[in-house]
């Protein structure tokens, strides 16, 4: 498959995401939205433990989906859900550069710069991932792919992902808890 199909593919399920979000939210009140999904409580928390724990091979923006089971799901269950989708995404995300070779790759493009970047990981590494995973605009999957191609420990890299998404989950969901008592 091409590189501009897979793009294509990639970018038409992000519109439809959102373009499907958007429908329910045009036809259905917080409100409705929150009681159906309640209703269905079991089998939408797996569909959305799923989704992001492959989101580091889909690359699929998150954010909508946590701010949306933290609105309609209590605090704590959302928090450990999304937390260990997270971790299992970071750890499929180094299985993934382990068993397709991304870091034997990655080293044939420049030596010169595999080599700095593989230093500049091993010696700031679990502080990197931990950093960028605080990040809310980037996706902390992608630091868990450089990490992994330079070279880093898994067991450095899933407890960085841990601290760092797991500060971020907490935040987000305290300010979503915040925000809807604020609306109510």
């Amino acid at each position: 498959m091409t590189h501009n199909r897979k793009l294509f593919i990639w970018l038409g399920m992000i519109i439809l995401a959102l373009f499907s979000m958007q429908q329910l939210v045009s036809h259905y009140s917080w409100s409705e939205i929150q009681q159906l999904m309640q209703q269905y409580e079991t089998p939408i928390l797996m569909a959305y433990f799923v989704l992001l724990s492959f989101r580091g091979v889909l690359f699929v923006p998150t954010m909508p989906f946590i701010i949306l089971m933290a609105y309609s799901f209590h605090p704590l269950l959302v928090f450990a859900v999304t937390l260990m989708a997270s971790t299992l995404s970071a750890w499929v995300v180094c299985v993934a550069v382990d068993r397709f070779n991304f870091a034997e790759k990655a080293a044939k493009l420049s030596a010169r710069h595999h080599a700095k970047a593989s230093n500049a990981l091993e010696k700031y590494g679990f502080f990197a991932v931990l950093i960028w995973a605080l990040t809310p605009i980037t996706f902390t999957e992608l630091i868990v792919y450089l990490a992994r191609i330079g070279q880093l420990s898994r067991w450095r890299i899933i407890p960085a992902v841990i601290l760092g998404e797991g500060s971020l989950i907490l935040f987000i969901i305290l300010l979503t808890d915040l925000f809807k008592q604020w609306m109510l």
